[in-house]
């Protein structure tokens, strides 16, 4: 089985948008919660631990089995160090009560994912495989928003409509029924297939993204070691490329897409001038627009769109 992901941009409903906007900025603040009892955590015990080596070096092998690498999650029930975790330290915290567990859970779990990564590369740094030391995760930005990721087990799901959970706390603050973030499944998946649904906040939520994560059987497709595709890329012709099986050689046009791309950064000049003489920081809904219409642009045209972005120079 193989997973795939389906994206799409939300048009919402302006109810609908502050409810996604205003639980995403309390995942941002979750997170912040988990990243900061993670720092303290190691901050503490690499104090008691650098105390035990002067005193009793005997013991410290003891701390380095509290300590680990960072703050775990979550430890089995069975730990005696189960106290000891992002999970523990962090449910008590407000924004937890607000997000459906899920999404909390999922958000303090990002926490670890920055924490595994970071200690990886350290580790490469330290064994001269990288040549600048990584950087420790970063607080996220105080008027930041943070993804709300919900796993299948607990999403509702009738016919072709999937609805996202809310916290009874939420609900109840909020005055809503819990039926207001419900969003059409895509053609292309099967209920069935579904996995997680993600909700990405773009540009720091001027908009909003879902993606479905879904599971599909793989079918195994038999190679010709003695047949390939042989790929030049280029500038202008951003990309040619030749097919042994048939003998076709296709060109990706560059210069139509360098085109497309100068007039965007021109654009994006002209709106950012106009901002700063307007004193306005951050980036305009304007050029977020400009932005995402930039990136969907050569994808939009490779699919097929008028006037293309493919030649075949030959084709037998």
């Amino acid at each position: 089985m193989a997973l795939r992901v389906v994206s799409n941009y939300l048009r919402l409903p302006k109810k609908t948008f502050q409810i996604i906007d205003t639980l995403a900025y309390h995942a941002k603040s979750l997170y912040n919660v988990g990243l900061y009892n993670v720092r303290q955590h190691s901050a503490t015990h690499r104090e008691n631990r650098a105390i035990l080596q002067g005193i009793r070096p005997d013991l410290t092998s003891g701390v380095e089995v509290l300590v680990g690498s960072y703050l775990p999650y979550t430890r089995k029930k069975s730990s005696p160090f189960k106290e000891y975790s992002t999970y523990v330290q962090s449910k008590e915290n407000e924004n937890y009560g607000l997000l459906h567990s899920d999404a909390a859970q999922q958000t303090l779990m990002s926490v670890e994912e920055a924490y595994k990564s970071y200690f990886e590369l350290l580790a490469l740094y330290r064994n001269g495989q990288l040549e600048y030391r990584p950087g420790s995760p970063k607080y996220l930005p105080k008027d930041g928003r943070f993804k709300l990721a919900f796993p299948r087990a607990h999403l509702a799901i009738r016919g072709r409509f999937v609805t996202l959970g809310m916290s009874h706390k939420f609900r109840k603050q909020h005055g809503l029924t819990g039926k207001e973030l419900t969003f059409p499944i895509p053609p292309c998946i099967k209920p069935h297939q579904i996995r997680e649904v993600t909700i990405l906040p773009v540009n720091n939520g001027m908009a909003y993204k879902i993606e479905f994560c879904y599971r599909v059987p793989t079918q195994p497709h038999p190679l010709d070691p003695d047949q390939y595709l042989a790929i030049d890329l280029g500038l202008n012709n951003f990309a040619t490329m030749v097919d042994t099986a048939t003998g076709a050689a296709v060109i990706l046009d560059g210069k139509r897409i360098k085109s497309i791309n100068r007039w965007y950064n021109k654009e994006n000049a002209r709106l950012q001038s106009i901002k700063d003489k307007q004193g306005i920081t951050g980036i305009t809904k304007r050029q977020a627009r400009s932005s995402t219409r930039s990136a969907n642009h050569p994808m939009e045209g490779s699919g097929g769109s008028s006037g293309g972005y493919t030649r075949v120079l030959w084709e037998p």
